[in-house]
């Protein structure tokens, strides 16, 4: 059979590499069937359809893998008119749209929308580590970094799943426990990329790299240095500190290549800490800030403003402290309840796909636009801080697209979507 995987576009500013339909692309052509991509951040409507026509396409299957945003948010929106004209065209043309937040939302998807899919597949299943991710099936060049040290790069996942319960989080449902791939297996993808594709860099994306303790993560970095590979690596997701138990590994990251990392904090509130089951002393997350930038890794904090309970007192003090700990750039979001998560049963259940993101349905204290306001003025606060000053100087030079970077940093601060 013929098969159209398709990924739906996210907002103007993110493109990144579809690995997920990636990874089921290189599943189906295994099995036989030929499969084409189509990423609806570079194609358009009229495109899809000659594809259709021209390749006898047999099966559509349209992505909803990669978190709960990207679904319901932004790129519902995008496929929706799509996939109504492709049903027009091809009336007969069955469209199925799978991935784990599918399984939240499936009778609203298919009762509402059933002009759109024919099938729900939902949940996200074990993933076959002989089978490695098909990084031909949507144009690689397409995809350039940003805060890259190179620009030819790649994501990768090394595990799936997280062994952690965080309340705002919907991995717990999602995957019920943590399972990495064998380290030499990981490996040996890393050694096709960087061979076949060229690859000078890798980022990896899982939902907690270190979910299986430090004693895998060093074991991981020894059979990357030992492997002869020369490749920059960072981890963009957020790593729980609470599972860096041994300091030292920061050493065996930084021989292995890693240049930055990210920390998933959250907040320093103890109350909200023990309600989303995340505590995690200041103190203990400045040594592990220290221990990395000691090695020359560069440390990003993620915190969320806007928390269920969570008032302008907490926020405010949550950036005051997280300019103590000695980040080199610190990033705030604004608290969704992402589907699947036990906060998102608690605050938002029974929201249609909708009315979720307007964010004044589940935050009492605080409306939208006082926390998009503090937001704002938490990134101008960083920004004149020197460390911050030296970090966005280095990533300016080092970068290769320096005007796309200066849009992304644009977009950031004033919550803007800026194409880039």
């Amino acid at each position: 059979m013929n098969i159209l995987l398709i990924e739906p576009s996210f907002k103007r500013s993110e493109k990144a590499y579809p690995l997920g339909l990636g990874q089921l692309g290189a599943v189906l052509k295994s099995a036989g069937h030929k499969v084409f991509g189509v990423d609806l951040s570079f194609n358009g409507t009229e495109e899809v359809k000659k594809i259709i026509s021209d390749n006898g396409i047999g099966m559509i299957n349209v992505s909803a893998a990669s978190y709960g945003i990207s679904l319901i948010c932004y790129s519902l929106k995008s496929v929706l008119p799509l996939c109504r004209e492709i049903k027009r065209s091809f009336p007969s043309l069955p469209i199925i749209v799978n991935g784990p937040f599918a399984e939240v939302f499936k009778d609203e998807l298919l009762k509402e929308y059933r002009d759109c899919f024919d099938q729900v597949i939902s949940g996200q299943g074990t993933p076959d580590n002989t089978i490695f991710a098909d990084r031909e099936l949507f144009p690689l060049e397409r995809y350039q970094g940003m805060f890259t040290k190179r620009k030819r790069y790649t994501q990768i996942i090394t595990s799936i799943g997280c062994n952690r319960r965080c309340s705002y989080c919907p991995e717990p449902a999602l995957n019920h426990c943590w399972q990495g791939r064998p380290v030499k297996n990981v490996i040996e993808e890393l050694k096709l990329i960087a061979d076949k594709y060229r690859m000078e860099e890798f980022h990896i994306e899982d939902a907690n790299f270190f979910g299986g303790g430090t004693k895998r993560v060093k074991e991981f970095c020894r059979e990357l240095a030992g492997s002869g590979l020369k490749m920059s690596w960072q981890c963009p997701n957020g790593i729980p500190p609470q599972d860096i138990d041994d300091l030292a590994v920061f050493s065996d990251m930084a021989k292995a290549g890693c240049y930055s990392i990210c920390l998933s904090v959250e907040t320093f509130d103890r109350g909200l800490q023990k309600s989303m089951g995340k505590e995690c002393e200041s103190s203990m997350l400045k040594r592990i800030v220290d221990a990395a930038r000691k090695e020359g890794i560069e440390v990003t904090g993620y915190f969320m403003i806007g928390l269920p309970g969570q008032g302008l007192l907490s926020i405010k003090e949550d950036i005051r402290l997280s300019r103590s700990i000695g980040f080199d750039f610190i990033n705030y979001t604004i608290f969704y309840p992402y589907p699947g998560s036990l906060w998102y049963s608690q605050y938002a259940k029974g929201m249609n796909i909708g009315e979720i993101f307007k964010n004044d349905g589940y935050t009492p204290e605080l409306g939208i636009d006082v926390l998009k306001r503090q937001r704002a003025k938490a990134y101008l606060l960083n920004s004149f801080r020197l460390r911050t000053l030296k970090f966005a100087a280095k990533s300016f030079l080092q970068v290769k697209l320096p005007l796309r970077f200066l849009r992304r940093v644009t977009s950031c601060i004033f919550d803007l979507d800026l194409k880039y």
